[in-house]
């Protein structure tokens, strides 16, 4: 069972991955990227833990239970986020937003990337967008433009992939 658990939160990461890549959230540091890679490690590491100290048949109740729990929960988060996307009837509004650097990403999604401080409910939020050649030629750090925020099905704001040139 506690295989199935640990496969189980790895679809449910992988489903994660995919929601945020579909609808990525506009405050993602503090909800997703703190808790997603977490969930599927500990069941893991305490597994691993009693399977060292020989203890594994007295705890394992208490081990499938959190395995059983941390499964449930990344399947949860993932299916959150899609939902709040798919399910957003809000109509989306344009963010102003300053350009605080762009850079090239390495690697197998290689491509251009703006830094952008999206002005958003009051506040500024930090965001790495992938943007077109042609969006990365013509924006330099320090230029205003404009994003599209989708305030989200259940009030967890998401961000369109274009960016808008003033």
């Amino acid at each position: 069972m506690l295989i199935q658990c640990v496969v189980a939160s790895f679809y449910g990461i992988i489903l994660t991955i995919l929601a945020l890549l579909l609808y990525p959230p506009l405050l993602r540091g503090s909800l997703v990227e703190s808790y997603s890679f977490d969930l599927l490690l500990l069941p893991l590491a305490i597994f691993a833990l009693f399977r060292l100290s020989d203890r594994l048949e007295r705890y394992i109740t208490f081990v499938r239970a959190i395995s059983v729990s941390l499964t449930a929960a990344t399947l949860i988060l993932a299916a959150f986020l899609f939902l709040n996307g798919a399910f957003d009837a809000h109509p989306p509004v344009e963010a102003d937003a300053l350009v605080s650097s762009k850079f090239v990403t390495q690697g197998k999604f290689a491509g251009p990337a703006l830094v952008l401080n999206i002005s958003w409910n009051q506040e500024r939020v930090e965001e790495t967008l992938s943007v077109s050649r042609k969006t990365f030629s013509v924006v330099e750090p320090g230029d205003s433009v404009r994003v599209i925020v989708h305030p989200g099905a259940f009030s967890m704001p998401w961000y369109g992939k274009s960016v808008i040139l003033d």
